[in-house]
């Protein structure tokens, strides 16, 4: 686990759309009047990050909730093999009538 995190940690510090992101949307929120502009910086990534976790968990727990419930409904397992066979046979008719690039 302890590495999977570092991991994941270093992915999303060097993630240069992340760094973009922070770097075009934070500064207009920091005011050299309120303060240090370090901590104005780090109380905005905080809250960033803590949005974010929360949001990640709150998809987290709902997935588990329809996977518990797909799990232990035969109907719903029935109605998800259906939607998926036919969108895979979809995919498949899409790829046998698609052009090749010239």
């Amino acid at each position: 686990v302890g590495a999977a995190l570092l991991s994941g940690v270093l992915t999303n510090v060097l993630n240069p759309k992340a760094l973009l992101f922070c770097s075009v949307l934070l500064p207009q929120f920091v005011s050299p009047d309120q303060g240090p502009i370090g901590r104005q910086f780090a109380v905005l990534g905080v809250i960033l990050v803590g949005l974010g976790l929360a949001f990640d968990v709150m998809c987290a727990l709902a997935g588990g909730a329809v996977g518990r419930w797909m799990s232990a409904s035969p109907r719903a397992q029935k109605i998800q093999s259906r939607v998926f066979g036919v969108a895979l046979i979809a995919f498949g008719l899409r790829l046998t009538i698609a052009q090749r690039p010239a």
